[in-house]
């Protein structure tokens, strides 16, 4: 599966639909509009993305089938409950296969996966 998208959504179910592979369901914490961007590759069986967010968001969801996810935050900054535990910007995340997505991100997301 190749593919490159190279996107900015204001709306989250428009980045939702956008997104390879992600089942997402994200619900914004805080007001004000949503600046979201995506750069997400595709080359066989492997991707790559980084993801921007600029709202507090619980995100749920699964990651893509059959891979195995890890990511990489980009702000060394960054402050996320993941899998209810607190992470920060040096922090490498692993997610099982298959695994579920769960945190509450602030407005300083800025990850790599």
């Amino acid at each position: 599966m190749n593919f490159l998208l190279h996107s900015r959504f204001r709306d989250f179910c428009q980045f939702q639909d956008e997104t390879r592979a992600w089942h997402l369901d994200f619900i914004q914490l805080d007001r004000g509009e949503s600046d979201f961007r995506l750069l997400q590759a595709g080359v066989g069986s492997c991707q790559i993305a980084r993801v921007r967010l600029n709202r507090k968001l619980l995100q749920r969801g699964r990651c893509p089938r059959g891979m195995r996810t890890f990511a990489i935050p980009v702000n060394p900054d960054l402050s996320l409950e993941w899998l209810e535990q607190d992470v920060g910007g040096n922090d490498l995340l692993v997610c099982p296969e298959d695994g579920e997505l769960s945190s509450r991100s602030n407005s300083d997301f800025d990850m790599i996966t």
